[in-house]
Formats: C-alpha cells, sequence, structure tokens
C-alpha cells in the first residue's frame, strides 16, 4: 500500500504540475516515475503474496522435521534442525511486524504471519 500511495501521490504531483503548464518536461518526468512505481508495486504484489504462501508450505513441513529429528538420537541432527528452526521463526517474526504495519499489511499474507513459533 506504501508504494502503491507514494505512486499515486508523484503521479498528481505531475498532473498538477501539468495543469499548471510547467516549462519544462518536469510533469512528465514525475508521472512516469509515478507509473513505473504504481506498476513494480502491482507487480510485486501477487508475487510476495505467493512467496508467503509457499512460506507456510515450508513451515508445515520443518514442523515435521523437527518431530522426526526429535525421535531420532543423532545430535548432529538436532543440531542443524535447530539452527533452521531459528531461522524460520526469524522470517516468522519479521513477517508478523510487517504484517501489523499499515503500509505493508497487503503484502503479507495473515495465514503466515499467524503462525506460532517452532519450538
Amino acid at each position: 500500500m506504501f508504494f502503491i500511495l507514494i505512486s499515486s501521490i508523484v503521479i498528481i504531483v505531475g498532473l498538477i504540475m501539468f495543469k499548471m503548464e510547467w516549462g519544462d518536461e518536469s510533469p512528465f518526468i514525475f508521472m512516469i516515475i509515478g507509473i513505473v512505481i504504481l506498476f513494480l508495486s502491482l507487480l510485486i504484489l501477487p508475487l510476495e503474496r505467493c512467496d508467503n504462501r509457499s512460506k507456510i508450505f515450508k513451515y508445515e513441513a520443518m514442523k515435521e522435521s523437527l518431530a522426526i529429528a526429535r525421535d531420532s538420537g543423532d545430535d548432529i541432527e538436532k543440531a542443524a534442525v535447530l539452527n533452521s528452526i531459528i531461522a524460520t521463526n526469524q522470517k516468522l517474526a519479521s513477517a508478523k511486524y510487517w504484517n501489523e504495519s499499515m503500509w505493508f499489511d497487503w503484502y503479507i499474507v495473515d495465514e503466515w504471519a499467524n503462525l506460532p513459533p517452532l519450538r
């Protein structure tokens, strides 16, 4: 939402400058920059949401791996799984933080941000 808002403001500034008959190409530059930002933000939105949905499946796979590693007696495997748990929980905490902000809420899938941390 942040980028959509910024691009809209830049496009509006370009249109105002165009209506005021600004002497150079500044209005067109503002409008082109705004349109590019808007295009990229709308392009990134579904890609980011798909990536977040794939993280949900990775989370479930990690949960299963954690259960298997707890049953095995291998300390090296337990240490590797522990490192993966830490990385997953860090990504989850970041998603929760950004999902609560009003600027990036659209980009983070709520199902991903509301998952409990792995233990």
